[in-house]
């Protein structure tokens, strides 16, 4: 089974990837000692580096989504996935993320679920000055869980 953390909400929102990844031509990594000699890879392959490996764990919040595992937990016209690894740093900039695209008199969802394992989900309503990196804390160690945030 996998972990999932989603966002569902009524509008679309940009995506973000605070990884910082460079792209470069296999052949320009070769080149530059980040691909071993004998490793061999199609020059023309562009792939990701990452400065230190902990760039790997930054926020980034994507769309590519499908919502099949997702409508018996909710029902939206927008899935977002959420990939991190949690550090109340990356947490902080989740909610400065979601407090800046949470429109007035709408409501976006937060989920944490087991994909595959349909069980009804912890349920949590609150504002956004009640999100804080507690709360998505506690969203990353209890599956499932599903916040509920307005303004």
């Amino acid at each position: 089974m996998s972990h999932l953390l989603f966002i569902a909400a009524p509008y679309p929102l940009p995506t973000l990837d605070l990884s910082h990844p460079v792209f470069m031509s296999a052949l320009e990594a070769k080149i530059r000692g980040l691909i071993p000699p004998e490793f061999e890879i199609d020059p023309n392959d562009v792939i990701e580096i990452y400065e230190q490996e902990d760039d790997l764990d930054e926020l980034q919040i994507y769309d590519s989504l499908e919502e099949d595992n997702l409508t018996y937990y909710i029902q939206a016209p927008h899935y977002y996935e959420i990939n991190y690894r949690y550090t109340d740093r990356r947490a902080q900039q989740l909610i400065d993320y979601l407090n800046k695209h949470l429109k007035p008199n709408s409501v976006i969802y937060i989920g944490s679920i087991w994909l595959d394992e349909y069980k009804t989900p912890e349920h949590l309503c609150l504002t956004s000055t009640e999100l804080n990196v507690s709360t998505l804390a506690y969203l990353n160690e209890q599956m499932p869980t599903l916040i509920e945030l307005r303004i």
